[in-house]
């Protein structure tokens, strides 16, 4: 049954603050992700304009008032500077300590779901971008136990161990990140598509964390996992020449 504009209008009485809180932390990841190689294309030009037209109903309270109509008129000539890339960084950094309704552990990790959308918005991950969110990972360390952070953390790592993003490297991540992404790219969405019935998949077990030595240790698991059984788990680190039991 679709719900009429007054239905939503009502229902956002009860939600703006959350919603205001994740569309500002989901915009502060775009802008993030899209600025990783210091440039921007038309399509993530449109992205931005998309963002825009999606959070219009926000427009005319603070922050999203300046920060839409000052995005709108960057991006109004389909060409975006270095010096307006910053200026929109800047706007965010302004205005992030402006909401409490998520705390900071949820805040970053919604920032970095708008970085994965922000890298994929022009469907093309390049060596540029990997290295550049390696170090924004590597600043936000703190998030090291939290999902997904543990896995990208994690993957990238791996990926850059040789110094080098091949062309697998970089279709592996565009599965990954379209997980927590839902970019306007029909070319993209078919192109991951084809890639997950390439078998391209994310391991998930325990972030395979760069810290933890597996070969010839015990491990012991307790409780439950979202992601693997326990056969699936023990599998796993026997497969690295662990000791299951």
């Amino acid at each position: 049954m679709e719900i009429s504009t007054l239905e939503k209008n009502d229902y956002r009485r009860y939600t703006t603050k959350s919603e205001a809180h994740k569309a500002f932390n989901s915009l502060s990841g775009i802008i993030e992700g899209i600025t990783l190689d210091r440039r921007l294309n038309q399509k993530e030009i449109d992205e931005l304009d998309t963002w825009c037209s999606e959070h219009e109903f926000l427009a005319r309270q603070n922050p999203f008032n300046e920060l839409i109509s000052t995005i709108q008129v960057i991006i109004s000539d389909n060409v975006v500077t270095l010096d307006e890339l910053e200026d929109m960084r800047w706007l965010c950094d302004k205005f992030k300590g402006g909401f409490e309704y998520y705390d900071f552990i949820t805040s970053d990790l919604q920032v970095l779901q708008g970085i994965f959308h922000g890298i994929l918005a022009d469907g093309v991950v390049n060596a540029e971008e990997v290295h550049a969110l390696n170090y924004w990972l590597t600043a936000h360390q703190h998030l090291e136990s939290f999902y997904p952070f543990d896995e990208i953390y994690a993957l990238i790592t791996n990926i850059l161990q040789d110094g080098i993003v091949d062309e697998q490297e970089k279709k592996l991540l565009k599965v990954f990140f379209t997980e927590f992404t839902n970019v306007n790219n029909p070319e993209l969405t078919r192109e991951v598509l084809q890639l997950k019935k390439e078998e391209f998949k994310i391991d998930g077990i325990c972030a395979v964390d760069p810290k933890i030595t597996i070969e010839g240790q015990q491990f012991c698991f307790t409780g439950k996992s979202t992601q693997n059984t326990r056969a699936e788990i023990a599998e796993i680190i026997e497969s690295r020449s662990g000791v299951f039991i």
